[in-house]
């Protein structure tokens, strides 16, 4: 969860329905919001505790949990979701607090990780710590919804990249570092 300021947290539990308006303290001093709990927020601490480096931590937590690494801070069944209304079903990214369609109400699903590239770039200029370059940068619609896209680096050789190419995500390793992240592979 995205918690720049202390209180972006409080707006995105109650937003998101995750507990009543103004009931965000007790829903979090009851430990509904950490392991055991009804919803787990931010196990690897959030930003604010990590020194804050442009959401970085939270792609490369989410990567850990969906690989099952996160070690003690290990979510049960991490899976990859994306917000989704629950009055009409539509899909939405990035999240918002309500629907951006008919304003309902909206939740977190899990979705397959599976769609096709909707566009792509390749980066000849290394940006991405343990990628050699040339390598590609896609934006991939899923499968789920035409219109939700996501991004994330394409290991597939550049000769064989199209738009239209059926991709799955996968999580890896980068590098050295030790690091892992949702990357897209032939599906």
């Amino acid at each position: 969860m995205y918690d720049c300021f202390t209180y972006t947290v409080r707006a995105t539990m109650e937003g998101f329905g995750f507990c009543e308006p103004g009931t965000v303290g007790e829903f979090f001093a009851k430990g509904h919001a950490t392991h055991g709990g009804d919803v787990v927020v931010n196990p690897h601490g959030g930003l604010l505790s990590e020194g804050y480096i442009h959401r970085l931590n939270h792609h490369y937590e989410a990567a850990l949990q969906l690989r099952s690494q996160a070690e003690n801070r290990q979510v049960t069944d991490a899976r990859l979701a994306v917000v989704r209304c629950t009055r009409c079903r539509t899909w939405q990214h990035p999240p918002t607090e309500t629907c951006r369609h008919c304003a309902g109400p909206v939740a977190f699903e899990p979705v397959s990780g599976r769609g096709t590239i909707y566009s792509f770039i390749v980066v000849r200029q290394a940006t991405v710590p343990g990628h050699q370059v040339p390598y590609a940068v896609a934006l991939v619609e899923l499968a789920e919804q035409a219109d939700i896209r996501i991004t994330g680096v394409v290991r597939v050789p550049l000769d064989e990249i199209r738009v239209g190419l059926p991709v799955k995500a996968d999580v890896v390793t980068v590098g050295d570092s030790g690091q892992s992240v949702v990357e897209f592979i032939t599906a």
